[in-house]
């Protein structure tokens, strides 16, 4: 129970963490991508998870317009923007393996909106290829943006934003007089035309921003962007973030931990084309659909010469990423070590301060589970260790 948020100045602890840090910028998600409006007009979770979440979850969102302006307050007081953060992948966290989903909102609502895979299956993941659905993504960015907060921030790296649909099989055979569920990722015909409707989409947010700005009578609204590992992974599959800067839809980008890619190889004919016949074939037991994580720092500096080429060409802020936040201090140290060799001097750190605002609190649900049940898990905090008053120790700076 010590550890219950009661006030709004409770959830302050983790910002409070950042006050001996360095950093220039805070993301704070407000997008609420667990939670969706449903027909009867109530919010609810993607999944129930446990009792306890659920009421968590209640208790904050009584209070969280509050909670944002003072966390806004206390970063601007240490010199730190802050972002509203956005996962742009409409859909539950499970895209692109339907059968893991539990989802309700936006995607059970809209099927005709729907992301479609090279056989016609939709996936529940709204598709940017739709004007109503770059509609409904931008009204939720606006809408949940604090006017107290400098910017947003768009998270492209967690998911899909187009694919197969009717629009972009149209243009690509208009353009090029092929069929686009035929050619691989890697072919520009095909990724030429899926950044056509991601780009699209960061001009008309640009553009809802401005008047967002306006209408308050504020600074305008800056956007910052989250893509995949490396330039080449993110541009296939719409990201082509050098536009993004030329045209001055961005005012700084960083590498995400994440990339797509698609398990083909089986599938292809000798002029490079995609056998849907043999794919439908692998699909059937195969996810062929596929999310990589690059959390290892031999492969974090991967990408990142022409990231940083891109910085300075276009004179924006570049942030590479760190490993997660599971990883120990040597670890941390041997990766800024690589990333600066590599030519980044700004980093991006997740959840660098997730855990609760006591610091001395361990979230023991991995070790003290009773019964199994998520329900029944227990916090413990750790007065003291080998005869040692540890009670201010702070847990989330690695020791």
């Amino acid at each position: 129970k010590e550890n219950d948020y009661i006030e709004p100045e409770d959830y302050l602890g983790r910002i409070n963490m950042l006050n001996h840090g360095n950093g220039d910028s805070l993301i704070y998600e407000t997008g609420e991508d667990y939670l969706s409006p449903l027909k009867n007009g109530k919010a609810v979770p993607y999944q129930k998870y446990s009792q306890l979440l659920d009421m968590a979850y209640k208790q904050y969102y009584s209070k969280r317009e509050v909670v944002r302006s003072l966390v806004a307050e206390r970063a601007h007081k240490m010199g730190i923007k802050i972002y509203s953060g956005f996962r742009t992948g409409m859909a539950a966290f499970g895209t692109p393996d339907i059968s893991l989903l539990k989802y309700y909102g936006e995607q059970a609502l809209y099927p005709n909106l729907c992301c479609r895979i090279r056989t016609g299956e939709y996936i529940p993941t709204l598709s940017y290829a739709y004007k109503e659905a770059r509609s409904l993504m931008i009204k939720k960015i606006v809408d949940n943006t604090p006017s107290c907060f400098d910017g947003v921030s768009l998270f492209f790296h967690r998911g899909i934003c187009v694919l197969f649909e009717q629009p972009v099989c149209d243009r690509v055979l208009s353009l090029y007089g092929v069929d686009a569920r035929k050619l691989p990722f890697s072919d520009k015909r095909l990724h030429s035309v899926l950044c056509e409707y991601v780009t699209l989409f960061m001009r008309e947010l640009k553009q809802a921003l401005k008047e967002k700005s306006e209408k308050e009578r504020r600074s305008p609204y800056l956007i910052s962007v989250i893509i995949f590992s490396d330039v080449k992974s993110s541009l296939v599959f719409g990201q082509d973030i050098e536009t993004w800067a030329r045209e001055k839809l961005i005012d700084n980008f960083s590498q995400g931990l994440m990339r797509y890619y698609e398990q083909i190889e089986t599938c292809l004919t000798a002029d490079g084309m995609i056998d849907l016949e043999k794919y439908k074939e692998n699909k059937r037991d195969h996810i062929l659909l596929r999310r990589y994580y690059n959390d290892d720092f031999e492969n974090l500096t991967y990408g990142l010469k022409e990231y940083n080429e891109i910085s300075k060409k276009y004179g924006i802020d570049f942030y590479a990423a760190l490993p997660w936040e599971h990883r120990n201090a040597e670890y941390f140290g041997e990766a800024i070590k690589k990333i600066r060799n590599a030519g980044s001097d700004k980093f991006l750190c997740w959840n660098t301060n997730h855990l609760a605002k006591k610091a001395s609190v361990f979230d023991s649900v991995k070790s003290f589970v009773a019964g199994g049940q998520p329900e029944k898990r227990r916090l413990v905090r750790i007065l003291s260790f080998g005869g040692r008053d540890i009670s201010e120790f702070d847990t989330n700076w690695k020791g």
